[in-house]
């Protein structure tokens, strides 16, 4: 990269300008002392500070390169980041943030101290060269000096990397932990589980703190004594600088310079010590980002946007194993649907209804087979043109932060007559006038509070919104009263006169009369596949005939 050359050059001239400091105490004591000359003293001071100055011009700019690195970084990976998330959340049926604080770890150690310390741990041989031109002891020293620091660098890799990765992992499972009993936190305080669940992330909160400890309390020890070493270090310069003064070997201002140079040269090996668990919190973070990020399912998308279907759906032996399992929850399906048709799915629970839901939407990608629209699949389809031409309502309904106009136009900048229209087909237009700022009212987590029925109404608005022609309807019923149930279906019917392919799955015999067809799904296999009456006979939703009328008909056909 660029950007890291540069950081290596500037750090390059940086280490080169310190090694002024060194010179000057060398040339301040041998020669102006020696000579009392105020003029060699003012210019050698002058070309000091100038140095100086550079070498802090020149961290200014390393500074601003990494920390452009890191928006870089955070700004590139980051949208790959939410879409490796998404598709996580979609194969896992769970929400995880966690590959956003993984770029933050990594933005964070790219901005902190571990990078620079690195590019001057490759530089350090430098130093070792100005040292042995010295004497040739004190660049022994320095040598010695350097292994030892190296080695305690190894050390505290050794003894802290294991309880370091273990305590971000239970870190980890206790966030999580926490983060889903806040999710849940109405049904937590309604059945007093509180307690408990906050008993569960305690035993996983210590076991990563008693880690965390292990590992901060071995780096504790070692970061110590190699403070009091490098201590040992610079004793042992001067010590052994002075003798050489006495023999006549050097002169007395290489002591101070010999001095400086040893501590310039161990402070990387300082920094990589101090900085470890930065490094080992970055190394864990890259490690689960590029797990993440390897799992591309943009690759089986068309990079191409289509054109709006006629909404002819083909089921083609669909079977589907959740990832990571060799069950089958969808057992070789295969029907078909045409523009304008009203399809509904039901039968018992855990039947599979929601996951062909998910299959007939593209969300998630079929073990074998196929679900396709006018021939293309639905899985492969581009994300932006298929939702352009689609509506869904998922067995959960999600809105999101935002106003009750950004979730119905689901976030584009439609104009105001559009969103109302949407909301007219599903009739919550008038439920929303109530609410207290209408369309602009803002809802969602940080919003104002809708009961079940106020978000299942918006939620088929949204999926009513720019006239779809393919609909998925997952129990849109559920939290629906009376007249929400009949804004429901008089919704489903107009779609269906639109033209749209609508597929609706629902438990209630008067969702299920508006369809068509019906499909009865049992242990991920289709037991029924017909028209609405037989179907719902089969379902036994419609009364059979009583004893009378069936006496009636054989009366009729025996007179036939």
């Amino acid at each position: 990269m660029p950007a890291l050359i540069v950081v290596g050059v500037v750090t390059t001239l940086s280490t080169v300008s310190f090694l002024v400091v060194p010179l000057y105490m060398m040339q301040v004591y041998d020669r102006v002392l020696a000579s009392e000359n105020l003029n060699t003293l003012f210019a050698l001071g002058a070309i000091t500070v100038f140095a100086l100055l550079v070498a802090t011009a020149l961290d200014y700019v390393r500074s601003r390169v990494l920390r452009r690195i890191a928006i870089w970084f955070s700004r590139r990976v980051g949208i790959d980041a939410i879409e490796a998330g998404i598709r996580q959340a979609v194969n896992s049926r769970g929400q995880t943030a966690q590959s956003l604080r993984d770029i933050g770890e990594i933005r964070n150690f790219i901005q902190g101290d571990s990078i620079v310390a690195g590019f001057e741990l490759l530089l350090t041989p430098i130093f070792f060269f100005v040292l042995f031109l010295i004497h040739f002891y004190l660049g022994l020293i320095g040598t010695f000096a350097a292994l030892g620091m190296l080695l305690l660098s190894c050390l505290t890799e050794i003894v802290s990397r294991r309880p370091l990765f273990e305590a971000e992992k239970k870190n980890l499972v206790a966030t999580a932990t926490i983060g889903n009993s806040l999710r849940n936190a109405e049904a937590v305080e309604a059945m007093g589980m509180a307690d408990r669940l906050i008993a569960r992330w305690q035993v996983e909160n210590d076991a990563s703190l008693d880690l965390a400890e292990r590992a901060n309390s071995r780096m504790a020890v070692i970061s110590a004594f190699s403070r009091t070493f490098l201590l040992y270090v610079k004793v042992a310069v001067v010590t052994t600088a002075v003798l050489l003064v006495m023999s006549n070997e050097i002169t007395p201002g290489m002591i101070f310079g010999a001095f400086i140079l040893t501590a310039l040269m161990l402070q990387p090996f300082s920094k990589l010590i101090s900085t470890y668990r930065q490094v080992v919190s970055a190394r864990v973070a890259w490690a689960r980002l590029r797990a993440d990020l390897s799992v591309d399912g943009r690759e089986a998308r068309l990079p191409s946007p289509m054109p709006r279907p006629s909404g002819a759906v083909t089921v083609d032996g669909l079977i589907y194993a959740p990832p990571g399992h060799s069950h089958a929850v969808i057992r070789g399906i295969s029907f078909a649907m045409s523009p304008g048709e009203i399809v509904g799915i039901a039968g018992p629970s855990a039947a599979g209804k929601s996951t062909l839901a998910r299959l007939l939407m593209g969300i998630v990608r079929p073990t074998s087979g196929s679900v396709r629209i006018d021939g293309t699949s639905v899985f492969q389809w581009e994300r932006s043109s298929f939702g352009s031409f689609t509506g869904y309502i998922p067995q959960t309904v999600s809105l999101f932060d935002g106003t009750v106009r950004d979730n119905i136009a689901r976030f584009t900048d439609a104009p105001v007559e559009d969103v109302i229209a949407a909301a007219k087909r599903a009739g919550a237009h008038e439920m929303i006038g109530h609410l207290p700022f209408g369309y602009d009212t803002m809802i969602g987590d940080i919003g104002y509070v809708l009961t079940g029925g106020q978000r299942q109404r918006i939620a088929l608005a949204r999926a009513l919104f720019g006239m779809p022609r393919y609909l998925v309807l997952d129990e849109p019923d559920a939290s629906l009263d009376r007249d929400g149930e009949r804004a429901l279906l008089t919704a489903i019917r107009a779609a269906a006169e639109a033209g749209a392919t609508v597929v609706v799955i629902s438990h209630r015999a008067s969702v299920l009369q508006v369809t068509d067809k019906i499909l009865i799904l049992k242990e991920g296999r289709i037991q029924f596949y017909g028209w609405r009456d037989k179907a719902l006979e089969e379902l036994g939703l419609v009364p059979a005939p009583t004893p009378e009328r069936r006496l009636v008909k054989a009366v009729d056909r025996d007179a036939g």
